[in-house]
Protein backbone atom coordinates (compact mmCIF):
# COMPACT_ATOMS: atom_id res chain seq x y z
CA UNK A 1 0.00 0.00 0.00
CA UNK A 2 1.36 3.47 -0.85
CA UNK A 3 2.76 5.46 2.04
CA UNK A 4 2.17 9.20 2.31
CA UNK A 5 3.85 11.91 4.32
CA UNK A 6 2.75 15.50 4.84
CA UNK A 7 6.03 16.76 6.28
CA UNK A 8 9.56 15.90 7.25
CA UNK A 9 10.08 13.96 10.50
CA UNK A 10 10.69 15.94 13.68
CA UNK A 11 14.41 16.59 14.01
CA UNK A 12 15.12 16.58 10.26
CA UNK A 13 16.00 20.26 9.90
CA UNK A 14 18.53 19.96 12.73
CA UNK A 15 19.94 16.87 11.04
CA UNK A 16 20.28 18.74 7.75
CA UNK A 17 22.08 21.60 9.50
CA UNK A 18 24.41 19.12 11.21
CA UNK A 19 25.13 17.53 7.81
CA UNK A 20 25.84 20.96 6.29
CA UNK A 21 28.27 21.77 9.09
CA UNK A 22 30.01 18.45 8.53
CA UNK A 23 30.25 19.11 4.78
CA UNK A 24 31.79 22.52 5.52
CA UNK A 25 34.39 21.00 7.84
CA UNK A 26 35.29 18.61 5.06
CA UNK A 27 35.87 21.51 2.70
CA UNK A 28 32.71 20.99 0.64
CA UNK A 29 30.13 23.45 2.04
CA UNK A 30 26.61 23.34 0.60
CA UNK A 31 26.87 26.59 -1.33
CA UNK A 32 24.38 26.08 -4.18
CA UNK A 33 20.79 24.98 -4.66
CA UNK A 34 19.09 23.63 -7.77
CA UNK A 35 15.29 23.71 -7.89
CA UNK A 36 13.23 21.83 -10.49
CA UNK A 37 9.49 22.03 -11.17
CA UNK A 38 8.62 18.76 -12.86
CA UNK A 39 5.29 19.99 -14.26
CA UNK A 40 7.01 22.92 -15.96
CA UNK A 41 9.71 20.67 -17.37
CA UNK A 42 7.05 18.26 -18.65
CA UNK A 43 5.10 21.10 -20.27
CA UNK A 44 8.27 22.26 -22.02
CA UNK A 45 9.02 18.78 -23.43
CA UNK A 46 6.72 15.88 -22.58
CA UNK A 47 8.97 13.53 -24.57
CA UNK A 48 11.81 14.10 -22.11
CA UNK A 49 13.26 10.69 -21.15
CA UNK A 50 13.21 11.69 -17.46
CA UNK A 51 9.45 11.25 -17.38
CA UNK A 52 9.70 7.53 -18.07
CA UNK A 53 10.90 7.29 -14.44
CA UNK A 54 8.88 7.71 -11.25
CA UNK A 55 9.89 10.72 -9.16
CA UNK A 56 12.24 8.91 -6.71
CA UNK A 57 14.04 7.06 -9.50
CA UNK A 58 14.13 10.21 -11.62
CA UNK A 59 15.78 12.11 -8.79
CA UNK A 60 18.26 9.31 -8.11
CA UNK A 61 19.14 9.26 -11.81
CA UNK A 62 19.73 13.02 -11.96
CA UNK A 63 21.74 13.00 -8.72
CA UNK A 64 23.94 10.15 -9.93
CA UNK A 65 24.69 11.96 -13.18
CA UNK A 66 25.46 15.15 -11.25
CA UNK A 67 27.77 13.16 -8.96
CA UNK A 68 29.64 11.64 -11.90
CA UNK A 69 29.95 15.03 -13.58
CA UNK A 70 31.32 16.61 -10.42
CA UNK A 71 33.67 13.75 -9.57
CA UNK A 72 35.19 13.97 -13.04
CA UNK A 73 36.18 17.58 -12.28
CA UNK A 74 36.98 17.52 -8.58
CA UNK A 75 38.75 15.25 -6.12
CA UNK A 76 36.20 16.10 -3.44
CA UNK A 77 33.20 13.93 -2.64
CA UNK A 78 29.85 15.16 -3.96
CA UNK A 79 28.15 16.65 -0.88
CA UNK A 80 24.38 17.13 -1.18
CA UNK A 81 20.97 17.04 0.48
CA UNK A 82 17.73 16.88 -1.52
CA UNK A 83 14.02 17.13 -0.70
CA UNK A 84 10.75 16.61 -2.55
CA UNK A 85 7.95 19.12 -2.03
CA UNK A 86 4.45 19.67 -3.36
CA UNK A 87 2.86 23.05 -4.06
CA UNK A 88 -0.82 23.38 -4.87
CA UNK A 89 -1.29 24.25 -8.53
CA UNK A 90 2.39 23.73 -9.35
CA UNK A 91 2.73 20.02 -8.62
CA UNK A 92 5.72 18.31 -7.14
CA UNK A 93 9.08 20.02 -7.23
CA UNK A 94 12.56 19.18 -6.04
CA UNK A 95 15.42 21.01 -4.34
CA UNK A 96 19.01 19.84 -4.04
CA UNK A 97 21.57 21.75 -2.00
CA UNK A 98 25.10 20.81 -2.99
CA UNK A 99 28.72 21.87 -3.07
CA UNK A 100 29.73 23.59 -6.30
CA UNK A 101 33.32 24.78 -6.71
CA UNK A 102 33.22 28.35 -8.11
CA UNK A 103 35.33 27.44 -11.13
CA UNK A 104 32.64 25.02 -12.34
CA UNK A 105 29.65 27.36 -12.20
CA UNK A 106 29.53 28.24 -15.89
CA UNK A 107 30.11 24.66 -16.98
CA UNK A 108 27.42 23.19 -14.74
CA UNK A 109 24.80 25.57 -16.15
CA UNK A 110 25.37 24.09 -19.60
CA UNK A 111 25.35 20.59 -18.17
CA UNK A 112 22.09 21.11 -16.28
CA UNK A 113 20.43 22.46 -19.41
CA UNK A 114 21.37 19.26 -21.25
CA UNK A 115 20.54 16.99 -18.33
CA UNK A 116 17.11 18.48 -17.66
CA UNK A 117 16.23 19.12 -21.29
CA UNK A 118 15.37 22.82 -21.02
CA UNK A 119 17.95 25.46 -22.01
CA UNK A 120 19.10 28.23 -19.71
CA UNK A 121 18.03 31.82 -20.27
CA UNK A 122 20.63 34.15 -21.72
CA UNK A 123 19.40 37.02 -19.53
CA UNK A 124 18.33 37.06 -15.87
CA UNK A 125 14.68 36.83 -14.92
CA UNK A 126 12.87 39.92 -13.64
CA UNK A 127 13.60 40.71 -10.00
CA UNK A 128 10.06 39.72 -8.98
CA UNK A 129 10.55 36.26 -10.50
CA UNK A 130 14.03 35.54 -9.20
CA UNK A 131 14.64 33.57 -6.05
CA UNK A 132 17.21 34.61 -3.47
CA UNK A 133 20.73 34.15 -4.82
CA UNK A 134 19.55 33.03 -8.26
CA UNK A 135 22.26 33.10 -10.92
CA UNK A 136 20.44 31.36 -13.79
CA UNK A 137 17.02 30.00 -14.72
CA UNK A 138 15.73 27.98 -17.64
CA UNK A 139 13.76 29.61 -20.46
CA UNK A 140 10.37 28.58 -18.98
CA UNK A 141 11.57 28.83 -15.38
CA UNK A 142 11.19 25.09 -14.82
CA UNK A 143 14.58 24.99 -13.12
CA UNK A 144 16.89 27.52 -11.57
CA UNK A 145 20.24 27.54 -9.82
CA UNK A 146 20.98 29.78 -6.83
CA UNK A 147 24.06 30.45 -4.72
CA UNK A 148 24.14 30.75 -0.93
CA UNK A 149 23.68 34.43 -0.05
CA UNK A 150 25.20 33.81 3.40
CA UNK A 151 28.28 31.72 2.58
CA UNK A 152 29.87 32.68 5.89
CA UNK A 153 27.30 30.41 7.57
CA UNK A 154 28.68 27.36 5.74
CA UNK A 155 25.42 26.12 4.28
CA UNK A 156 23.35 26.52 7.45
CA UNK A 157 20.58 28.45 5.74
CA UNK A 158 20.50 26.24 2.65
CA UNK A 159 20.09 23.28 5.00
CA UNK A 160 17.42 25.12 6.99
CA UNK A 161 15.49 25.91 3.81
CA UNK A 162 15.69 22.28 2.69
CA UNK A 163 14.35 21.33 6.13
CA UNK A 164 11.48 23.82 6.15
CA UNK A 165 9.00 20.99 5.54
CA UNK A 166 9.44 19.84 9.13
CA UNK A 167 6.37 21.10 11.05
CA UNK A 168 6.99 24.16 13.19
CA UNK A 169 4.51 22.80 15.74
CA UNK A 170 4.14 19.39 17.37
CA UNK A 171 1.80 17.60 19.73
CA UNK A 172 2.87 17.27 23.35
CA UNK A 173 0.52 15.60 25.85
CA UNK A 174 -2.43 16.38 23.65
CA UNK A 175 -1.51 20.03 23.14
CA UNK A 176 -0.05 21.74 20.08
CA UNK A 177 3.19 23.49 20.98
CA UNK A 178 6.08 25.10 19.10
CA UNK A 179 8.52 22.56 17.72
CA UNK A 180 11.67 23.63 19.55
CA UNK A 181 13.56 20.78 17.89
CA UNK A 182 13.40 22.79 14.65
CA UNK A 183 16.23 25.35 15.00
CA UNK A 184 15.17 27.86 12.33
CA UNK A 185 11.53 28.93 12.34
CA UNK A 186 9.47 32.12 12.35
CA UNK A 187 8.41 34.39 15.18
CA UNK A 188 4.91 32.89 15.18
CA UNK A 189 6.43 29.60 16.30
CA UNK A 190 8.84 30.94 18.87
CA UNK A 191 11.74 31.26 16.43
CA UNK A 192 14.02 34.15 15.54
CA UNK A 193 13.22 34.49 11.83
CA UNK A 194 11.08 37.44 10.72
CA UNK A 195 10.17 35.57 7.55
CA UNK A 196 7.71 32.66 7.54
CA UNK A 197 9.57 30.98 4.68
CA UNK A 198 10.80 28.24 7.00
CA UNK A 199 7.33 27.35 8.30
CA UNK A 200 5.05 26.73 5.31
CA UNK A 201 3.66 23.21 4.85
CA UNK A 202 5.29 21.41 1.93
CA UNK A 203 2.53 19.08 0.78
CA UNK A 204 1.77 15.38 0.65
CA UNK A 205 4.44 13.17 -0.88
CA UNK A 206 3.72 9.58 -1.87
CA UNK A 207 6.13 6.69 -1.58
CA UNK A 208 5.91 2.95 -1.04
CA UNK A 209 5.21 0.92 2.08
CA UNK A 210 8.86 0.87 3.14
CA UNK A 211 10.20 4.28 2.18
CA UNK A 212 8.58 7.57 1.27
CA UNK A 213 11.76 8.90 -0.35
CA UNK A 214 10.86 12.44 0.63
CA UNK A 215 14.52 13.37 1.13
CA UNK A 216 18.03 11.98 0.95
CA UNK A 217 21.64 13.05 1.33
CA UNK A 218 25.13 11.97 0.33
CA UNK A 219 26.16 8.65 1.89
CA UNK A 220 28.98 10.16 3.93
CA UNK A 221 26.67 12.81 5.41
CA UNK A 222 23.87 10.32 6.03
CA UNK A 223 26.14 7.89 7.88
CA UNK A 224 27.53 10.62 10.12
CA UNK A 225 24.14 12.16 10.97
CA UNK A 226 21.80 9.33 12.07
CA UNK A 227 18.05 9.49 11.71
CA UNK A 228 16.63 11.32 14.76
CA UNK A 229 14.29 8.37 15.43
CA UNK A 230 17.33 6.13 15.83
CA UNK A 231 18.73 8.27 18.69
Amino acid sequence: MPKRTIGLPIGTQARFIEAAQLAARRGTPLNSMLSVRWMGLYAYDNANDLFSLAEPKRISHVVELQRKWMMARSEDQFAYIWVRELTEGMGEHWHIGFHLPPQHRDAIVNYLACLLGEPARTTPRRAAERTEGEIVASVWGSWHLALDTRPNRNGRYIAAYLGKGEPSTRLYRGRTIANIKKPIRGHAYGGEEESARYDAAQGEIRGNAHMTRRFDMAKGLKAATPNPKAK
